[in-house]
């Protein structure tokens, strides 16, 4: 073994007798009844050098010789055989990390008990020795990491592919009203083809035209061979309908791809003109638009539908009537008063808009060619606090208070108003935000983006999670949080009314709050949180002006 003293031999050992202080070294009683010579700072002394050593207990070094497996020998190397220390689990080990131990092994070779151990301990449903799962990646049967329970819809956590998971317990699919957890762990919503609380009908589409109208506020009778106009149906001829219904109990029409009463084809909603009119009359009958040939009722008719020449509909076009004729008209959205996003009353130039390299103040702050400039609009500021709070926040105004606080404590610039996004009662974050216009960049403090306007921030996942605070700093994220308070939906709507602290002014019941690392729905609405302490989290605050 490489050293920094001199090799010790046995000429070296002498019967113990006394102790002997030398000017070059000091004698100390070795294992065996021998002494052994040594100089402070090598072997022998007692101090571990892990560079040049495996071991050095001392004077309680053994005679190499005589020395059991696991003992340290005075040349500072261990005895072969099994020990604490070697990296291999023994028998009588918990484990063997080392001889300075590790995360969840002491150096006396017991396991430390705690989540992530590999070891189920006492009070864990899990502890898997492949290493637990992140909370966000967990699949049903999954350990999740730091809690050490089995991933499953119902525990309260939102894991893997789950829309949400209450801690206050999920409700049947025939208890839940819009915005509950269901215990399939996905929110009870009108479209999603189940019958919840709150609906009479609910066929999982938004059409509301076949007998379940958008809102599922009707119950679905289409093809009860009754004619129910409240639920939106014109007719009912029974399961299939017959020529005159359809289906869907609609008296037929054109363009619903079905021959009815008076029609000479119907090519649907994809209608060619060669076929098949926009009227559903074959082009080549009498009296069709689209003929070719002028009939009493037409001001022209050149044999087809196309919208850009001087005959659309067989009415001859005209500035006003909302389609664009080629090489004569710049513009034409039948509004035409020039006004800004609007074209000029003769339709030969557009109105004030974005790109026309002027800024029209108020619908414009800046043109589309100058930096971080999207849609005509500067870059609003998002950004996480540093004071975390119960339930209790003050209300409303108190939590806007706190963001601008924060922002104007950071920055120069304090002529920029933020608010929390942040529901209470029937007041909706994005009613108080008032900013579903805006459609500029949403960005860190940092300028990192964020989204893409108020339509990217409230349909589409985040580009990046919101864990920057107003003085640029980061917050750190775990798996299992931080946290803050929104009682507010992805899109900008109460999440709930009843989870709000008491419109965020009491520390009882619950609030719902999102994940400060997410980027999905769940950055806003992940988990219910206590509203008393000790739980605390943050806030989210958005610029809102200018």
């Amino acid at each position: 073994m490489a050293s920094n003293s001199t090799p010790y031999s046995s000429t070296s050992r002498m019967t113990r007798s006394a102790s002997i202080v030398g000017a070059t070294g000091i004698w100390a009683s070795l294992g065996g009844g021998c002494w052994h010579q040594f100089t402070p700072g090598t072997c022998n002394d007692g101090v571990y050098n892990p560079e040049v050593e495996d071991c050095d207990n001392g004077a309680d070094n053994q005679d190499p010789a005589t020395a059991k497996p696991g003992e340290c020998t005075w040349e500072c190397t261990w005895a072969p055989g099994p020990r604490c220390g070697d990296k291999k689990t023994d028998d009588g080990e918990d484990c063997d990390d080392g001889i300075e131990g590790g995360e969840w092994c002491t150096k006396e070779c017991r396991r430390i008990v705690g989540c992530g151990n590999k070891h189920q301990d006492p009070g864990e449903e899990c502890d898997d020795p492949g290493g637990n799962q992140a909370v966000e990646d967990a699949m049903p049967g999954d350990c999740v990491e730091m809690l050490c329970k089995k991933a499953n819809c119902g525990n309260g956590l939102q894991e893997g592919d789950e829309q949400c998971d209450d801690v206050n317990g999920n409700k049947s699919l025939a208890e839940a009203r819009e915005g509950d957890c269901t215990d399939e762990c996905k929110y009870a919503a009108c479209g999603d083809g189940e019958l919840n609380e709150d609906e009479d009908c609910d066929d999982g589409n938004f059409d509301d035209a076949d007998g379940c109208p958008a809102d599922c506020s009707c119950a679905d009778r289409c093809g009860n061979s009754v004619t129910d106009h409240e639920c939106g149906e014109t007719c009912d001829r029974g399961p299939q309908g017959d020529k005159t219904c359809s289906k869907f109990c609609q008296e037929h029409r054109c363009g619903d791809g079905v021959m009815g009463p008076g029609e000479q084809c119907d090519g649907g909603a994809m209608v060619d003109p060669a076929i098949c009119t926009a009227q559903c009359q074959s082009p080549t009958s009498p009296g069709a638009c689209g003929n070719g040939t002028v009939d009493a009722d037409e001001d022209c008719d050149d044999g087809n539908m196309v919208t850009t020449d001087g005959c659309v509909g067989c009415k001859k076009a005209f500035c006003g009537d909302g389609f664009v004729r080629t090489g004569t008209e710049e513009c034409d959205d039948g509004k035409n008063d020039g006004s800004y996003g609007s074209c000029s009353v003769d339709c030969t130039e557009k109105g004030p808009h974005c790109g026309d390299k002027v800024v029209n103040m108020p619908e414009e702050q800046c043109e589309i060619d100058a930096p971080d400039c999207l849609n005509c609009w500067l870059p609003r500021v998002v950004f996480v606090t540093t004071t975390t709070k119960s339930g209790n926040l003050g209300g409303l105004m108190a939590a806007d208070a706190l963001c601008q606080s924060e922002w104007d404590s950071a920055n120069a610039n304090t002529l920029r108003k933020f608010n929390a996004w942040l529901s209470a009662g029937t007041t909706s974050a994005a009613k108080r935000l008032a900013s579903t216009a805006f459609k500029g960049y949403y960005v860190l403090p940092d300028g990192t983006k964020v989204a893409n306007g108020w339509a990217g921030l409230t349909t589409e996942n985040l580009l990046v999670a919101i864990t920057k605070h107003a003085d640029g700093t980061s917050l750190e994220t775990m798996n299992n949080g931080p946290w803050a308070w929104t009682n507010t939906t992805e899109m900008g709507e109460v999440f709930r009314g009843n989870e709000d602290c008491g419109g965020w002014t009491k520390n009882t019941k619950t609030g719902r709050a999102g994940k400060v690392a997410g980027t999905g729905p769940g950055w806003s609405s992940s988990t219910s949180s206590q509203c008393s302490p000790p739980s605390q989290n943050h806030l989210y605050c958005i610029q809102v002006q200018p």
